[in-house]
This record gives structure tokens, C-alpha cells and sequence, in this order.
């Protein structure tokens, strides 16, 4: 396992986005808990929550992130899916 240090501008810079996704996806989950995941629009149709999709999208640049910033405890060939033939140029 490599080990390295950052200043804690270079942290800043590293993790900041990191810290943003967790509290969107938090701030998201919150009013998903307290409105609930539907509502109902002006035409009686039951609809997502807008919240829910903040939240979907937080978690996944979450996980993206820290496979990017290699903070998962797995290899990032075990961590990735397999890459489409036609765009290795295979």
C-alpha cells in the first residue's frame, strides 16, 4: 500500500468534493425522510421526489470519487467493471 502526505491545502483541494457529495446526499436523505419519496404534482400524478435524484446522484460521485482517490480497501481492477471492447481499441 502506498503512503504519501498532503498539505492541508492539497487535502482541501483532494477531499473537498468528496465532503460536498456526502452532505448533498445527506441534506437529500433528509428531505426524502421528512416529504417522503413521491409527491403528488398539480395533476394528481404521483411523482419522484426531486431529492431522490440528488441523492442517487451524490452517492454515485461519491463512490467514483473514492475510486479515484483510491480510498477503497480493493485493487481498482477489482473495484471497476470491465471496459467495453469497442473503446480499448481493441
Amino acid at each position: 500500500m502506498l503512503e504519501f502526505r498532503l498539505a492541508p491545502s492539497e487535502q482541501r483541494a483532494a477531499f473537498g468534493p468528496l465532503f460536498l457529495w456526502v452532505d448533498r446526499a445527506t441534506l437529500a436523505r433528509e428531505t426524502i425522510a421528512k416529504d417522503g419519496l413521491t409527491y403528488t404534482d398539480r395533476l394528481a400524478n404521483i411523482r419522484k421526489h426531486p431529492a431522490v435524484s440528488i441523492a442517487e446522484a451524490a452517492t454515485i460521485a461519491f463512490a467514483r470519487l473514492t475510486r479515484e482517490l483510491s480510498l477503497t480497501d480493493t485493487t481498482p481492477d477489482e473495484n471497476r467493471p470491465p471496459s467495453i471492447k469497442s473503446n480499448s481499441g481493441y
